[in-house]
């Protein structure tokens, strides 16, 4: 590709745009340096635009977007190890990337082009590959790096393919792995300047590698330059509309693909605008509804997906009146099925194709939709018209066809030649294309030369390596795969002489596929995951239609597959219907058969093994795979329960994507709730859950919003609470606190209250504060045992609703803490009930026992946990039902509601610490033995003061889930040593004391209550002490076997836990709870 100047494309972008300037796309710029050129010329226009869980939308500029590209760049050449960066490098040098993550779209945007700025070549790999093929697109680019995301799946891939590699003595092998950044390694609240220096590029140097679908054999790699790049980011000039701040839906973009980094160009040329999800990790799941819910939340002007998508929106009468109301609907990767494109142009929607990104960078109704409104409403919304911007020829077939070809013009060069025509290199795109019958100068494309299947995905299939593998099983005399515009492979196979069978004969049909499945499955084992077939996608040749054949002696591709064009359709239209009829239903639904039975679909399906507590979506299932799971798991529920399966939720394998959680919502569901209880805990949880999700009230506002917020806090008395309560009174935001707690026979709430701030150090005035109204309440209650017009006083005022009150007992079941849910759904109810602007937002303190039933072996994200993980005891078992209850209502209506997960909290500020939990007692109990405990690992216990000033901030965080915890923990042996000296006792290692804890059981009974067990209350959990430090040695990353919990979103939400300064545990500490302990006669003063 030449380097020579471009001439300055038409002025037809930017021209209204009060926020973005033109960049020179002379070719005088590369990437890094119109990124440059944005931070200075455009920093407040919109690149990113997403809606937070509560609906608001938020947007990033250019600004913040280069700041954080910059961080990229320092975190490239920190983590790295490379000297990229510096200016005198030569291209070729430029150290090559893989980039193997599936981070959200604004931090996989970011990280990619934080790599070019940096001066590396970063090379995308599609987390749909299978190992063998990673192994292959590694060797074959020589990687000097690879940046892999999180999650558990893409491991193991590439563990797999290093594998592969080490076995072929591959020196890729120990290619070095580092983990790929998240959104809060680039995105900070600093917004100072970052000291990073855009790396020299020449403009025919790599700007990034891409690779194909695979569908030949392995994926071939394909490089853009800096040139290639910015002449696609010139293609919008050459079109009558401006796009400059158009919003490009783009929630189902993956930016992995071509698609994905072409419309990157796009925002760095004309700055249009991408509206994405929320940044997370792991990332948000697309579904067909999420992402059309992202859609509506972001006010999208055109929606930029991939033809399945639309297909599936086009069954929603209301998806389809608001794409009728988009600009249009653009989608790339494969062609849309006719009947549904003719449907959306009756019903007005604008549907538009993009076509051939990775190699001509050709755009099929871009170029209508930039140059031409074809008749958008009509028939003709399948044709397009070649754009002047291309220098293109066309070279006919025998059937009237033309094949397109893209020649080297002098506004636009295709990135790689294949060809030549008339003695010049050129382009073959291997698509046929048919001319309009009637109107001179459109086409549409009709095939492939080369027989490639394009699928409705945008995923491709070349059938003819895989025919062949079928073609040599001795029963097969041809097959011709098909599945043009489908989803999905199918595979129409014309037995061999001697075993023709009967079609119409079902049990013939399904005995002829078992004879040839094992070919099948080999060739399914060659065959990237989306050109496999399904036994029921196998459709045999009828006697009455054999095959046409050519003088090659190989059937007639186009022929052939048009003779059975309606049995194609029907096996398609019979996929939604069938499902694997070969399963039995478990013997009973109880949780482990029910888990056996599930099981079993899911790896029949996904053809591997699969644990219970892995992510089928992270496995390779796609929307085809969930549909054959959800098929044959309702064929079971008709043929065996009486449960109505026609009242189970559509999406219901998306809502439980874990074998465990399915199988506890399929036990559940069939066994009813007392049945349940008695079976599962997990379905107990997951049934009271259903339970208080039902009949939600809407919010309907009428009042303005206030100045300032109204709290109502629960649980005032307490510890947390009355540390929470002063912070709520210091607050100048803050106009009034309602105090509920319970009513007490004994002792008035406001003395209750002052005894509660005088216990833990605190201002006993503030319970007389003007600001604090102390509220006899019940919240378990209808109305919440106050008066109707203290309610009608709360809906016209309160802001937030800060619930802490919670019964803390590890001996009680789910079942008894039912009236606390119940309180919490009422309190629900109250927020939805507001008259202000937005329901009160709802803040849960929960609790990190949730983990309690499983063991992390690495840190746990702030992100909703399965039930199967949670069950151990009724009170974390509350705390769970508790989040997910708030989880589904905020999905459902405009609430905000924010889980905080409590961690450990230490003494208050007095060093107050009850002494009836389990710190407590280890430090009786060390008294009693001599001896305090040295182990390994770091404690993140939060005091409580500081936890409170944290709850208090997090009301208003923009996240569903936080862990308050301390992000920056001090060692146990730290707390040790200082704990030691305060009692003048040694530190011993934690296998000695342990030891000295057993031999002092030996003479104690277990069912007394002995003066034993009040010197030496360790006894009481001694079990759990054996357990915990086989945990800490093993799985954890914290002391005594607590997760190692993570806390990006906390920090974000809470100004006191990140500041520099924050409070940690240390000596001071240690000395005042020792001092608390022995003034209440808890520790022999």
């Amino acid at each position: 590709m030449s380097s020579a100047p471009l001439s300055p494309p038409p002025a037809t972008q930017a021209l209204t745009s009060s926020t973005f300037r033109a960049p020179p796309l002379d070719k005088s710029l590369t990437i890094p340096e119109l990124c440059d050129w944005h931070f200075v010329h455009s920093p407040n226009h919109t690149l990113f635009s997403y809606a937070d869980p509560n609906g608001t939308v938020k947007d990033i500029h250019w600004a913040e977007a280069v700041r954080a590209i910059r961080r990229g760049a320092l975190f490239a050449r920190i983590k790295l190890g490379s000297d990229a960066g510096q200016s005198g490098q030569a291209a070729a040098d430029k150290p090559v990337i893989g980039v193997f993550a599936t981070t959200d779209s604004i931090t996989y945007y970011t990280t990619v082009l934080g790599l070019v700025y940096a001066g590396f070549v970063p090379f995308l790999i599609s987390t749909r590959n299978s190992a063998v093929a990673v192994a292959d697109l590694l060797s074959k680019t020589g990687v000097s790096r690879l940046l892999i995301g999180v999650e558990d799946s893409l491991h193991e891939v590439v563990d797999e393919a290093m594998k592969l590699l080490k076995e072929q003595g591959n020196v890729m092998a120990s290619v070095p792995q580092v983990a790929a950044p998240l959104f809060g390694d680039l995105y900070t609240q600093d917004d100072g300047e970052v000291p990073a220096k855009a790396a020299a590029h020449s403009v025919d140097s790599p700007f990034v590698i891409l690779h194909s679908s695979g569908s030949t054999a392995f994926p071939k790699p394909i490089t853009w330059t800096h040139a290639w790049a910015i002449q696609l980011a010139r293609t919008p000039y050459y079109g009558q509309r401006d796009l400059t701040g158009m919003r490009f839906g783009s929630h189902s973009v993956l930016f992995f693909h071509a698609m994905g980094t072409a419309l990157l160009t796009w925002t760095l040329s004309v700055g249009v605008v991408l509206t994405v999800f929320e940044p997370q990790s792991p990332a948000h799941q697309s579904t067909t509804d999420s992402v059309f819910a992202g859609y509506l939340a972001t006010k999208v002007d055109l929606p930029f997906t991939v033809p399945s998508m639309v297909e599936s929106w086009s069954q929603n009468e209301e998806y389809v009146k608001h794409m009728a109301g988009f600009v249009g609907v653009m989608a790339g990767g494969g062609p849309l099925n006719q009947k549904v494109g003719d449907y959306l142009a009756s019903k007005g929607v604008d549907f538009m194709h993009l076509y051939g990104w990775h190699v001509h960078s050709y755009h099929q109704n871009p170029i209508r939709f930039l140059t031409y409104s074809l008749d958008p409403t009509g028939k003709d919304w399948q044709y397009m018209r070649i754009n002047s911007f291309y220098n293109v020829a066309w070279i006919p077939d025998d059937e009237g066809r033309q094949e397109l070809i893209i020649k080297d013009g002098p506004l636009i060069t295709p990135s790689v030649f294949n060809s030549t025509h008339d003695g010049e290199p050129v382009y073959a795109t291997s698509d046929l294309f048919e001319p309009h019958p009637t109107k001179a100068g459109l086409w549409r494309i009709f095939g492939r030369t080369d027989d490639q299947i394009i699928h409705s995905n945008g995923e491709k299939t070349n059938p003819g390596p895989l025919e062949h593998m079928l073609n040599l099983d001795p029963h097969v005399r041809a097959s011709l795969m098909f599945g043009r515009g489908r989803f999905s492979a199918g595979v129409l196979v014309e037995p061999a002489a001697g075993y023709e069978i009967d079609v119409s004969d079902a049990d013939k049909v399904s005995a002829f596929r078992n004879l040839i499945w094992p070919t099948v499955e080999k060739m399914n084992a060659y065959a990237p995951q989306h050109s496999r077939v399904f036994k029921e996608m196998i459709l045999v040749a009828s006697l009455k239609k054999p095959f046409t054949f050519t003088a090659k002696h190989t059937p007639r591709r186009q022929a052939v597959l048009k003779e059975y064009d309606e049995e194609i359709k029907q096996i398609y239209a019979s996929i939604e219907e069938s499902a694997q009829t070969d399963i039995e239903a478990p013997p009973a639904w109880d949780i482990a058969r029910t888990a056996k039975f599930v099981r079993t679909v899911v790896q029949k399906v996904l053809e591997r093994e699969v644990s219970d507590h892995e992510d089928i979506f992270q496995l390779g299932c796609d929307s085809l795979k969930a549909t054959w799971i959800r098929n044959t798991i309702l064929r079971v529920l008709r043929e065996s329960t009486d449960v109505q399966a026609q009242k189970i939720p559509g999406d219901f394998i998306y809502q439980h994507p874990y074998v465990s959680s399915l199988a506890s919502f399929l036990s559940s569901l069939v066994l009813g709730k007392s049945e349940a209880t008695q079976s599962n805990r997990a379905a107990d949880m997951v049934a009271m859950v259903e339970k208080y999700t039902q009949n939600i009230p809407q919010h309907v506002p009428s009042l303005p919003q206030p100045q300032k917020d109204t709290i109502l806090l629960t649980g005032s008395t307490g510890g947390l609470g009355a540390n929470i309560l002063a912070h709520l009174v210091a607050d100048p935001a803050v106009a009034r606190i309602y105090a509920f707690n319970r009513k007490s026979s004994k002792q008035s709430l406001h003395d209750r209250q002052v005894e509660a701030l005088r216990s833990r150090g605190l201002d006993t005035s503030l319970a007389s504060s003007e600001k604090v109204v102390l509220v006899e309440a019940d919240v378990s209650q209808e109305n919440l045992g106050i008066s109707a017009e203290l309610r009608d006083e709360l809906r016209s005022s309160l802001t937030h609703i800060i619930h802490n009150a919670w019964p803390v007992d590890f001996k009680l079941s789910l079942g008894s803490f039912e009236p606390s849910i119940h309180g919490l759904r009422n309190l629900v109810d109250l927020a939805l009930s507001s008259l202000l602007p937005t329901p009160s937002c709802v803040a849960f303190t929960g609790s990190i026992g949730i983990f309690q039933g499983a063991l992390e072996r690495k840190p746990v994200y702030e992100v909703p946990v399965q039930a199967q993980t949670v069950a151990a005891a009724g009170y974390p078992e509350s705390k769970w039902v508790g989040e997910r209850i708030l989880e589904i209502i905020s999905e459902k209506t405009t609430l905000r509601a924010v889980n905080i997960r409590v961690g450990q909290l230490s003494g208050g500020v007095n060093g107050a610490w009850t002494t009836t939990e389990w710190f407590p007692s280890l430090v009786r109990s060390s008294v009693y033995l001599g001896a305090v405990p040295d182990c390994p690992g770091e404690v993140s216990w939060v005091p409580a003061e500081l936890a409170a000033a944290a709850v208090s901030e997090m009301r208003n965080s923009p996240f569903r889930t936080v862990h308050l915890v301390h992000p920056r923990p001090v060692t146990w042996s730290d707390v040790a040593k200082s704990w030691g000296k305060a009692l003048n006792i040694p530190v011993i290692p934690y296998t000695e004391w342990l030891a000295r804890l057993d031999k002092s059981a030996e003479s104690v009974s277990p069912f007394t209550d002995t003066n034993d067990f009040r010197v030496n209350p360790a006894l009481r959990l001694l079990d759990w002490y054996h357990s915990a430090w086989s945990d800490t040695a093993v799985y954890t990353t914290e002391a005594m076997g607590f997760p190692k919990l993570l806390t990006d979103n906390a920090v974000k939400s809470s100004p006191s836990l990140a500041a520099k300064d924050v409070h940690r545990i240390g000596e001071r500490d240690v000395f005042q709870w020792v001092d608390y302990w022995k003034s209440v006669g808890f520790i022999p003063a």
